[in-house]
Formats: structure tokens, C-alpha cells, sequence
């Protein structure tokens, strides 16, 4: 039992354990997957701007030392401009514009007629005049109609801003590129700008571009602080979903990439094989349950089989001590019948009797009695020791039952004054092992007998009532009663409240087995104002 129950144990802090473990290896795999594809993309966006960047210091080099710009630029550099952007798929265009924004070159060789002065980075660069990269936030183009991000450079000669040269990277082209990474059905990659500003995301959402999204607080903690990623787990204040986040700075560039991994979805495997465990532990547990229910019942059955050994033995010595006592007696009762027999006849011989031999014969009579009730009272307690557990049930009369259990114990409930009242009742016959049934009631009185030792009125009543083909014989008595405290304990083996010496505890454990052999029911009615023990039992049929 003890091996079973430790296994038990074992098993169980071997399930927490790996749940554990297992739940904290997914999570930090998909912190490592997030992680790993944040660096990808930093890597990816950032070769991406440098080539760019090249194209840009490449082209205001060639402007800057030509020493001024003039509407032939246009001629030269846009071929120029279209061979580079070809050359970049990722690029949308190149343009460049004089000091007041319009348009002196474009890949396009066709010169836009959009001015450029009101943007924020051309006033910007205008207002700098030093050499500068800079970024925009997301903007509509003028001459395409979508949403691009321009990285553009100033044009100084002799210190002065003449103008900017620039590249557009539509904000589809991070779609794409986020598309083809796999971060789950629910999983997101969303592209910022150090201004909160949403660039691009995936699944896309064409009404958040170029809107300032309210990052949580761990944009901060990158933008601020100076980390370089960052991961943690939390619920997108735009479609609610919890997800395993690596926020990411791309280095050099004001813009930051926010790679999530759903949780449900990083989970999904674990959870099927909690199912599968806890399954398991389930019937293992059912399992221990079974076995420990059916050990109860061995030790149930093997404690009934202790008390049957003991009863059997108290019945074995009552009986072979009854057969001496019987033997014994019914020697000297045979002559003293005998001797009875005769004087009676002697007397009856004669015509007429006298007073004193009136006397004699009422005397005679009351010996004749007397002896019959004493071999009456020898025989029951001989059928009273017998152990009747194996022989067949019989039927026999409740009538007869109830008195030949009080034949035994007359006497004694008249030396010490016990009343008993048997309620009227109409005779039925029950199919039992009749001496058992009698054992029962006898323990019953017995117990009776004690509780009235001190009391002032001393009253053993039983009566009997019948109903839905079962019999209720009820024994009371007017002792001092079961107190509650001990009521739910009484049935239980070996407890008692009698001194040491006077009691095993057995008595109504025992009865109350035997009565459910006989499919019945023993217990004490808590109803009841007095001491009340009711035996429920089968009726066969009415006697006859």
C-alpha cells in the first residue's frame, strides 16, 4: 500500500514538474523564435537603407561637385536615377528638387510638377545645412498616391542648401517582406517609429499607417534606456491577442520592430500533451482509488472475519459448556422427572385425597414445572451456542423467536425487577437463521439489563410494526440513553462504555453484520426519546 501511494506521489510530482518545465521550454522557445526573427528583420531593413543610403551619397556627391544645379541636371541624372532604382526592387523612386522643392531629376526621366517645400524633412534639411540622413514618418507620395517612407540627403555648396535628393520605399514592401515570415496564424510584426508612428504591420492595417499607435510602456524601456530588444508577454491593445514579444531597435535607423508570437498558439502542443497527462494521472488516480477502496474492503472483509473467529469461539466454548451443563443436568432432571411421575401417580390412585395430599400434588406439579423449565432453558442455551452460519434459513415464527430469547434470560430480569413489554402483534414468519436472529436480541436485552442497573424504572419494551413486506422490531428501554456524542461510533468493532472486563465492543458490530446478512438493517433510531434499537428484516409470509 505504501509502494502504491509513493508511486502515486511520485508520479504526481513528476506530472507538476514537467508541466512545468515544459510550459517555461515553449515559452522560452518562442521568446528565442521572436528574438531570432527581430534580428532578421533588423538585419534585413537596415542592408536595405544602406544600399539606399550609398545610392543617395553617391548621387549628392556628383551634385555637390559639379558646383551648381540647373535645369539640364534633369537630362543627365535621370537615366542615371532610373539605372540605380532598378537595381533596388525595394526602391519606389529617386527624385531630386532644388532649394524651393521642385523637382530637378527623376528616375522616371519625366519631371513631376509636386513641390516638395512643405514636406517636414525638406524644411528640416533646409533648415539644418549639414549632411544628414534623414527618415520620414509614413506620408502619402504625390506622385505615386501611396504610402511611402522617404530616406533623403541634403545638397550644400558652399554652405548652402541647394536642394535634396531622396528615395521612397513604399510601406508595402515591409509587408511583403513580414508576410513571408512565419510567426503563426495569430502572430504579428509591426514596424514603428521612434514616434510611435505605425510604418507597417502585418496583417496589415491600411487604417493604423501613418497613425501614432499607444505603445505600452516596454517602447520605452528600448527607446529610451537604450536596450536593444527587449522580450516579454502581453495582450495587443489592438486586436486583444496575448503574444511572446521581442521588441527590437533597428540600429542606426529611428525605427523599431515589434516581432509577436500568439500564446495560444505556442501553447497548443503543450496543452494537447497536459490532456494526454492529466488523462493519465486521472486513471492512475482512479486506478489507486480502486485498488485502495478494494484494500478497505480486504481489510473490512478481514476484520469480519476476526470478529466471525472470535464469535466462534466464544460460541465454540459456550457450547461445549452448555453441552456439559446439559449433560450434567438432564441426568439428575430424568430422575427427579421420574420421581415426579410416579408421586403424582401414586397420588391420583387414591379416592380421596387429603389436605396435606392436596398440598403434595400442588408441590409435585410445581417441581414437574420447574423442570420443564429448566430442561427448556438447558436446550436453548444449547441451540443458542450453536454456530448456525452455514445451515440453511429456515422459517420460523417472530412470536417464537422473541420468547425463547427471553426463556433464557428470565430470571435474571426478575431478580433485578426489569419489566418487559412485548407489544400485541399479529405473528409472521421470517426465513432466517432463527439462533441468530435470537443472538441478536439477546445482545440487545443484555445491553438493556446494564443501562437499567441505576435507573428508577426499569422498562424493556418491544413492539413490532410492519410495513412495505418488511418487519421493524423495535427494543427499548428506559435506561439513561446513548448520548450523541458516541451515537455515530457504537456500530464500530471493539468500541464500548462499559468498564474494562464487562465489555468486548463486538456486540452490536457483530448484530448489526448479521442482520444485513439476512438483508436487513440494524440501527439506533436518533429519533427517539428513549434508547431505541430497531432490527429491519424481510417478512416471509404471515403465520399460520
Amino acid at each position: 500500500m505504501i509502494l502504491i501511494l509513493s508511486f502515486f506521489l511520485v508520479y504526481i510530482c513528476t506530472f507538476v514538474n514537467e508541466s512545468y518545465t515544459s510550459y517555461r521550454n515553449e515559452i522560452k522557445k518562442a521568446q528565442t523564435d521572436a528574438s531570432n526573427i527581430s534580428h532578421l528583420l533588423e538585419e534585413q531593413i537596415s542592408y536595405s537603407f544602406k544600399k539606399i543610403d550609398l545610392v543617395l551619397q553617391e548621387i549628392q556627391n556628383q551634385m555637390q561637385d559639379e558646383g551648381k544645379l540647373t535645369a539640364q541636371s534633369f537630362e543627365k541624372y535621370g537615366p542615371w536615377f532610373k539605372r540605380r532604382k532598378d537595381n533596388l526592387p525595394e526602391v519606389l523612386s529617386f527624385k531630386a528638387v532644388d532649394e524651393n522643392g521642385y523637382y530637378l531629376a527623376d528616375d522616371a526621366i519625366k519631371l513631376g510638377k509636386a513641390n516638395l517645400s512643405d514636406r517636414d524633412y525638406f524644411q528640416y534639411l533646409k533648415s539644418l545645412k549639414r549632411d544628414e540622413l534623414v527618415i520620414s514618418p509614413p506620408i502619402i507620395s504625390k506622385t505615386n498616391k501611396v504610402w511611402v517612407v522617404v530616406l533623403a540627403r541634403p545638397i550644400i555648396i558652399k554652405n548652402e542648401f541647394k536642394g535634396m535628393v531622396f528615395g521612397t520605399i513604399p510601406l508595402t514592401h515591409f509587408k511583403e517582406i513580414f508576410s513571408k515570415l512565419n510567426v503563426g496564424k495569430k502572430g504579428v510584426i509591426t514596424l514603428y517609429g521612434l514616434k510611435q508612428e505605425l510604418y507597417a504591420r502585418t496583417p496589415w492595417l491600411a487604417d493604423k499607417i501613418g497613425t501614432k499607435v499607444n505603445v505600452h510602456k516596454y517602447y520605452h524601456q528600448v527607446t529610451q534606456k537604450k536596450l536593444p530588444f527587449i522580450n516579454y508577454t502581453i495582450h495587443s491593445q489592438i486586436d486583444g491577442v496575448e503574444r511572446i514579444t521581442t521588441m527590437r531597435k533597428i540600429s542606426h535607423y529611428p525605427l523599431i520592430v515589434l516581432v509577436g508570437i500568439s500564446t495560444d498558439e505556442v501553447l497548443a502542443g503543450w496543452k494537447n500533451r497536459i490532456v494526454i497527462y492529466s488523462v493519465m494521472l486521472v486513471a492512475v488516480t482512479i486506478f489507486a482509488a480502486i485498488f485502495f477502496i478494494n484494500f478497505l474492503l480486504s481489510l473490512e472483509k478481514i476484520e469480519d472475519q476476526r470478529k466471525q473467529v472470535i464469535q466462534a469461539a466464544k460460541l465454540s466454548s459456550l457450547g461445549e459448556m452448555a453441552g456439559g451443563i446439559a449433560h450434567e443436568i438432564n441426568n439428575p432432571l430424568t430422575i427427579i422427572s421420574a420421581s415426579v411421575t410416579a408421586l403424582r401417580r401414586s397420588l391420583r390412585e387414591k379416592s380421596m385425597l387429603s389436605e396435606q395430599d392436596q398440598k403434595l400434588m400442588l408441590n409435585i406439579e410445581r417441581i414437574a414445572k420447574t423442570t420443564d423449565r429448566i430442561a427448556k432453558i438447558v436446550n436453548g442455551l444449547k441451540n443458542f451456542s450453536r454456530d448456525t452460519t452455514h445451515d440453511p434459513l429456515i422459517k420460523k415464527s417472530l412470536k417464537e423467536i422473541i420468547h425463547s430469547t427471553l426463556d433464557l434470560c428470565q430470571e435474571k430480569l426478575k431478580t433485578l425487577m426489569i419489566d418487559v413489554i412485548i407489544d400485541e402483534f399479529e405473528d409472521i414468519e421470517l426465513e432466517c437463521h432463527h439462533v441468530q436472529i435470537e443472538q441478536v436480541l439477546m445482545n440487545l436485552i443484555s445491553n438493556a439489563v446494564d443501562a437499567l442497573q441505576n435507573s428508577a424504572v426499569r422498562i424493556i419494551k418491544i413492539s413490532t410494526t410492519m410495513e412495505n413486506g418488511h418487519v421493524f422490531l423495535q427494543v427499548r428501554d428506559t435506561g439513561t440513553g446513548v448520548p450523541k456524542a458516541i451515537s455515530d461510533k457504537i456500530m464500530q468493532p471493539f468500541f464500548t462504555t462499559k468498564e474494562i472486563g464487562k465489555g468486548t465492543g463486538l456486540g452490536l458490530s457483530i448484530s448489526k453484520g448479521i442482520i444485513e446478512s439476512h438483508q436487513g438493517k440494524f440501527y439506533l433510531d436518533g429519533d427517539s426519546d428513549e434508547t431505541c434499537f430497531v432490527i429491519e428484516l424481510p417478512i416471509c409470509r404471515r403465520a399460520a
